[in-house]
């Protein structure tokens, strides 16, 4: 993880807000050396211990899939303390969300399969690394503004070991989780992805049908 010494404002120039999730909120900005666009994911570390425990556990997975070797993870460039909050650095992906793009109607059905057959991609990638991403929903799939899928908002995945291959924590988003999740004290591994993507693909296809009536 690359942890900047320097005051945020000096590193980088936050823009306009797009996007909030339950710890912080996600603004557009400015590398102000290189003048890179970036996202900058802004937590508050002013809270619960186990909000904090989680920040660390994403700022954790987030520096080792720094170098991944999959264009659809979102990639990670660093993070920089100001006072009691965060501000994780990462890609900016101009296209926006899958769900603000469906909810804007500009979406055909040949780019459905795209986007899922990427996302498949990522999620391969990251059960190859032994890593859980527990809340993959239309909100967390970003598209570039040259259409390449990135899933992003690591905040609750779970990493699992060779010695255990089942999580049974109780995270993620209520109506995109799988039945294992809900079901509080039962484990699961990564079969609950193939869940929770064929509910994304579904509501894909169901948004599709409502649109073309």
């Amino acid at each position: 993880m690359t942890t900047h010494t320097e005051p945020a404002s000096q590193l980088y120039t936050k823009l306009n807000r797009v996007g909030k999730g339950a710890y912080g909120s996600v603004y557009k900005g400015i590398n102000n050396k290189t003048r890179q666009i970036v996202a900058i994911k802004i937590l508050n570390l002013d809270t619960e211990e186990d909000d904090v425990d989680d920040i660390q556990k994403e700022i954790a997975l987030l520096s080792q899939l720094t170098h991944a070797k999959s264009q659809n993870i979102t990639p990670y460039y660093g993070s920089v303390l100001n006072d009691t909050k965060l501000w994780i650095i990462m890609d900016y992906a101009a296209g926006g969300s899958v769900r603000r793009i469906m909810k804007s109607g500009n979406i055909e059905e040949k780019y459905i399969a795209v986007i899922t057959r990427q996302v498949l991609q990522a999620l391969s990638y990251l059960h190859k690394n032994h890593i859980i991403h527990r809340d993959i929903k239309a909100a967390n799939i970003l598209l570039t503004a040259e259409g390449t899928v990135q899933l992003c908002d690591f905040g609750v995945a779970g990493q699992t070991t060779l010695n255990s291959l089942k999580r049974n924590t109780f995270v993620g988003t209520p109506y995109w989780m799988a039945p294992e999740v809900i079901r509080q004290g039962s484990s699961y591994d990564f079969k609950v992805i193939g869940q929770i993507y064929g509910l994304l693909e579904s509501q894909c296809l169901k948004w599709l049908q409502a649109t073309h009536r």
